[in-house]
């Protein structure tokens, strides 16, 4: 039993994902108190701020390699299927949209981190409103091409003619 680590030592795995948990959602001095409280409040464990730390480092450590794996398998896929644009767009945004509410709910990530992840998510909305309102005025301007006068009255649109066919 190695003395450092305190934690996995003293907590079962299914302890362990509770006080991983309580890691996402707290900060280190909350999950501190409440894993010295008695159970079934606690787990009746008094550490050092450090120790949750080193303990959450480890635990994320040992999910990157699946996380890491997870993403492969899912490029892979989207590399197999035929290019779609809109798919890949898509799926990139999909991924920083997860990752940003990831670090959003978590207590460990820098406030630049949030900051440019925000930033990037803004950029792609602002492109995305960009391509639709220029697919409307696109849309505007082919009608307007069929239909020189939308909108107007057969009358009006007669008397238009009328008065400006002598300058034609």
């Amino acid at each position: 039993m190695r003395k450092n680590l305190i934690i996995e030592n003293a907590l079962t795995p299914a302890e362990q994902e509770q006080l991983l948990d309580w890691l996402d959602c707290g900060t280190y001095h909350q999950v501190r108190e409440r894993l010295a409280k008695p159970r079934p409040d606690g787990f009746g464990l008094d550490v050092c701020m450090s120790t949750l730390e080193r303990f959450l480092g480890r635990a994320r450590a040992a999910e990157a390699p699946a996380d890491h794996d997870e993403a492969v398998s899912q490029a892979r896929v989207l590399a197999a299927q035929p290019p779609e644009p809109d798919l890949l767009e898509s799926s990139v945004l999909g991924l920083i949209r997860q990752r940003f509410f990831q670090a959003a709910l978590s207590n460990k990530v820098s406030p630049q981190e949030l900051k440019h992840l925000c930033s990037i998510l803004f950029k792609l909305k602002a492109d995305a409103r960009d391509e639709r309102k220029l697919k409307v005025l696109e849309e505007k301007s082919a009608s307007l091409v069929d239909n020189p006068s939308p909108g107007l009255p057969a009358e009006f649109e007669e008397a238009l003619n009328l008065a400006y066919s002598d300058r034609k």
